[in-house]
């Protein structure tokens, strides 16, 4: 476990560690923490569609690894709070096919990977639902095509 004392404006963590070492450690914290305060801010603001576009655009720019690591953890906890942004998610070039089928020029990759082919249901079973659709329609037109594609 890391702790961490100050100590005449510098940290150290346990005698004879690098200071380089706990300065990247710094560095990836605060660049995990960036990413949390994204994805926290689409969770508590889970109607406002501007919003939660404009914070998955910063994301894909600025956090593209963190997202390919953990498209799968948001996706979850995503739907559960908003499915709004899970419709962000799949309008979003960049995080589209972390969630939707990909035709490989043989077969749809989804036949291979359980991970995406269950997020995709969710997704489908989440468009069918005649109350989530009508309550999508005041901020998109929901295309019959991209549900039914597969």
């Amino acid at each position: 476990m890391l702790r961490i004392v100050k100590s005449n404006c510098a940290y150290e963590d346990r005698p004879g560690r690098k200071p380089e070492k706990l300065q990247t450690y710094f560095s990836i914290e605060n660049y995990r923490e960036g990413y949390e305060q994204l994805v926290d801010d689409i969770v508590n603001n889970p109607t406002d569609m501007n919003r939660i576009k404009a914070d998955l655009s910063v994301i894909t720019a600025d956090y593209p690894w963190i997202l390919e690591l953990n498209h799968r953890e948001l996706f979850w906890r995503l739907r559960q709070k908003s499915v709004l942004a899970i419709v962000c998610l799949i309008m979003n070039e960049e995080c589209r096919n972390y969630y939707l089928p990909v035709w490989t020029g043989e077969e749809w990759d989804t036949e291979h990977n359980k991970d995406k082919s269950d997020m995709y249901a969710a997704i489908c079973s989440m468009l069918e639902d005649p109350k989530i659709r009508a309550g999508l329609e005041e901020y998109v037109q929901i295309f019959d095509n991209c549900i039914n594609a597969k």
